[in-house]
């Protein structure tokens, strides 16, 4: 049987490389890690399926944490939690995420994703990022502790491997483009759904330098290809950490099935007068969105009547 043949990536943004065949593979050099310190070290699996075009990820473990690092940032927190979260690159395409795991020095979570739709010539051209992520105490924001790439490359016809990744300490604690501060909570007597937008930490500078800025956040109802509704908190001017504490109302029929197949797009708008209008970053929730927007959502569901927080980070509208 042939082999199938497959062009070589054209992807940048990712730091190491992996090849051979079924064997652990160690990602870094050790002249690479004196580079850039790693907070630890992420085990994991991965498998192409030819027949079905899927790509299996399996999440098993983090050894050698920094323990000292992780229990600074919990101290006073309620049941911390640690998780992992991945995306296939470019693009941040496909993004899974672990269930949580309590801190620990080898937090375990043996969880398997399948990503589908992926040919063998396909993911020569991809990559996977995995982000190691603190969360201190419930309703507080998440705190990045690391990440790591895994270029695809080198992924042979039917192989599978098992990859120690080294997880860097990033330059940033929390998201790249900023954090998105909402509560919901969905009325079933009212028959409506009513979404409070609460206010943005460290949004990324987009703008010119010295040019005055104002973020609003713009909330869209989307229906397949269709907006059914479209709603806009006021503008906050001069600041990265804009606070809003606006509130919208949506009616949803009284069997909710009009929450079926729609998603609620809550996007990060900032205006200057040299660039104009431009968006930041956007959450998405519904029944379609993924990780923290699907966790989000489903506990809003799950418990009507009750008004639900969840910071979220703000992913490129791209």
């Amino acid at each position: 049987m042939s082999v199938p043949m497959r062009p070589k990536p054209d992807f940048q943004d990712a730091t190491h490389t992996f090849v051979g065949g079924s064997h652990v593979s160690r990602s870094v050099s050790s002249d690479d890690m004196l580079v850039a310190e790693a907070i630890g070290l992420l085990h994991v699996h991965i498998a192409h399926r030819h027949t079905e075009e899927e790509l299996v990820v399996t999440i098993n473990r983090i050894s050698e944490i920094d323990q000292v690092d992780i229990r600074t940032k919990t101290d006073g927190g309620i049941s911390p939690a640690l998780y992992v979260a991945g995306c296939i690159m470019p693009g941040q395409r496909r993004r899974f995420k672990t269930k949580d795991s309590a801190v620990s020095e080898e937090p375990r979570w043996e969880e398997t994703f399948l990503l589908n739709d992926l040919s063998f010539s396909a993911i020569g051209q991809l990559a996977l990022r995995f982000r190691f992520i603190l969360r201190p105490a419930v309703g507080q924001r998440s705190i990045h502790l690391g990440s790591g790439t895994a270029l695809l490359q080198d992924m042979e016809f039917g192989s599978s491997k098992d990859l120690d990744i080294p997880l860097i300490k990033p330059t940033f604690q929390h998201s790249e483009l900023g954090d998105l501060h909402l509560s919901l909570c969905y009325q079933t007597e009212a028959q409506r759904l009513v979404c409070l937008i609460l206010e943005a930490k460290d949004l990324v500078k987009t703008t010119s330098v010295g040019a005055r800025t104002q973020s609003s956040v713009r909330i869209d109802v989307i229906s397949g290809d269709r907006r059914l509704d479209r709603q806009k908190t006021s503008a906050v001017k001069e600041t990265d950490n804009p606070v809003w504490n606006h509130q919208v109302v949506f009616p949803i029929p009284t069997d909710g099935s009009a929450l079926q197949g729609v998603q609620f797009l809550f996007a990060v708008i900032q205006k200057d007068m040299v660039k104009g209008t431009h968006t930041v970053g956007q959450v998405v929730l519904g029944w379609d969105a993924v990780c923290e927007g699907l966790e989000h959502w489903q506990e809003v569901i799950q418990n009507p009547n009750r008004p639900i927080a969840a910071w979220h980070s703000l992913e490129s509208p791209e």
